[in-house]
């Protein structure tokens, strides 16, 4: 299965969308993921059989911003537009060490948008604000998970 994008992006569609900032997000996006290509170099494998895969690129909203001109609240409605829509998706987040977490945003490929809505009209649309990134990492602990069983206990004993 091959994922790298290939050909030009539906440009005309995302202008239908009538948001603010939604072509300029969705081109530079394009641009990224068009130039990650990730290929599968295992040997003696068929094509159909390769698992090359890209369409993939990293930015943070504040980013996208400064790189476009535009600002943060218009490039966010632009980016929810596209996620309503199927265009892109978000994959994660990616921390940084400077402040903002980075997106990895997912652009969809033309062939797969019907499959995409499709998937969204059951599943729901994806949500920009409900990835998070867990400030403190809380660990739990493990007795806490189970309770003490002595039937359990006393098998293992005889048992063992």
């Amino acid at each position: 299965m091959t994922v790298i994008i290939k050909g030009p992006p539906p440009i005309r569609a995302v202008a239908s969308l009538r948001q603010n900032g939604c072509i300029q997000v969705y081109a530079l996006l394009w641009e990224s993921a068009y130039m990650d290509t990730r290929i599968d170099k295992r040997r003696k494998i068929s094509k159909k059989d390769r698992r090359d895969c890209g369409g993939a690129s990293e930015w943070s909203i504040k980013a996208l911003a400064g790189t476009l001109s535009l600002g943060e609240r218009t490039v966010r409605n632009a980016v929810k537009t596209l996620l309503e829509y199927g265009f892109i998706s978000v994959d994660g987040l990616i921390p940084t060490g400077k402040g903002s977490p980075k997106r990895l945003f997912r652009v969809t490929p033309p062939s797969e948008l019907d499959n995409r809505r499709a998937a969204i009209s059951v599943m729901g649309t994806e949500s920009l604000d409900s990835c998070h990134l867990p400030r403190t990492q809380e660990f739990l602990d493990p007795s806490d998970l189970f309770e003490e069983d002595s039937d359990f206990n006393d098998f293992l004993e005889i048992t063992f």
